[in-house]
């Protein structure tokens, strides 16, 4: 088992988050290389939410079959996040991080693959950074872990870690909801693990898992996420997922597709009957830039069956059913967890 210490450098402007790696023996298993995993959030006066990548070094742990005690939990059952808070929340930052969790956990059931562990563990950190409008903080999986099968590279653990100088007016505008939820996203492994040879992790076994996306290419390939996209989105002739190669270095190459900056719609909106009809693609939550009635679309939900997570709502040629544990995009104190709020989008810089 690869376990990480923590530790972080900043400069430039940017956190440069780094975690350390404690490396113990496995046979067969080398030393994990540098991987460009974490996103960052920048806040800029007048402009739209931008998601950027920093650079962790990963470590990994793996279940490579079942235990004899019976404690391999086989194929779709069970999946759990585990909040730790190393600072304490406020109120409405405990709400937004509780929401997220609720509207991944109500999505996901469990793991295509046979795991020991259904748990992600995600360890937070709130403090203060560099000063409001600067850098909001960063988000991603420390650690990789494997299922019995061998099928998929999953996130075993992650950190997210926001500037305090920053929350409290993401908050009052409306946007830390979706911010947590789009950043635990990325947690996940959407846009963090959609090409497991690129990771410099060892070719034996890691290779041969999910490989759906060529950095610069603009074109994810995986199934179901494509599927989606051809279904609920009405682009039957494509034969790939669009992928943002705008906004420079993190936002490109790690998120679903919009106009570059955000400040327009795209004007392909969800054709599926229900609570997404009509919404357009630029507001879906996994976008590079963050706007106005955010929603999670079936690309979404796609892209994580194509991780290897099971995902029962998921489907190409009907809406996503709406409840209240799905619909957690409106948060906070005085508006309470489970109503939708509207958010006032700025203008692109």
């Amino acid at each position: 088992m690869f376990s990480a210490g923590s530790g972080d450098s900043k400069n430039s402007g940017k956190c440069q988050f780094r975690v350390n790696q404690l490396i113990r023996s496995l046979p067969n298993i080398g030393r994990v290389g540098n991987m460009l995993l974490a996103f960052v959030v920048g806040i800029a006066p007048m402009s739209r939410t931008k998601f950027r990548t920093l650079s962790p070094v990963f470590a990994l742990t793996m279940c490579v079959a079942f235990m004899p005690n019976g404690s391999c939990v086989a194929g779709v059952i069970g999946f759990d996040i585990a909040l730790t808070h190393n600072n304490a929340p406020t109120a409405a930052e405990q709400a937004a991080f509780d929401a997220a969790e609720a509207t991944w956990e109500s999505l996901i059931s469990g793991f295509q693959d046979t795991l020991v562990d259904t748990t992600l563990e995600i360890t937070t950190n709130l403090a203060p950074d560099d000063g409001l409008g600067g850098t909001l903080g960063s988000a991603g999986p420390t650690t990789v872990k494997a299922g019995s099968e061998l099928n998929f590279g999953y996130a075993g653990s992650g950190v997210m870690n926001f500037d305090t100088a920053d929350t409290a007016n993401l908050a009052l505008s409306g946007l830390l909801d979706d911010v947590i939820l789009h950043e635990m996203g990325h947690v996940l492994g959407i846009g963090t693990l959609w090409n497991m040879t690129t990771l410099g992790l060892p070719v034996d076994p890691w290779h041969s898992m999910q490989n759906y996306y060529t950095d610069g290419s603009g074109q994810y390939t995986g199934p179901n996420a494509l599927a989606a996209w051809q279904g609920e989105f009405g682009q039957t002739g494509s034969t790939f997922m669009p992928v943002e190669l705008g906004g420079g270095a993190g936002t490109a190459n790690g998120h679903w597709n919009e106009v570059n900056g955000g400040g327009s719609a795209t004007g392909i909106t969800s054709t599926f009957a229900g609570a997404n009809f009509g919404k357009d693609f630029q507001n879906e939550v996994m976008t590079g830039w963050i706007g106005s009635e955010v929603f999670i679309s079936n690309v979404t939900l796609g892209g994580l069956v194509d991780l290897g997570y099971t995902v029962p709502s998921f489907t190409a040629t009907a809406a996503v059913p709406e409840s209240s544990s799905f619909t957690l995009l409106g948060i906070g104190a005085i508006v309470g967890m489970f109503s939708r709020r509207r958010r006032r989008q700025a203008h692109a810089a």
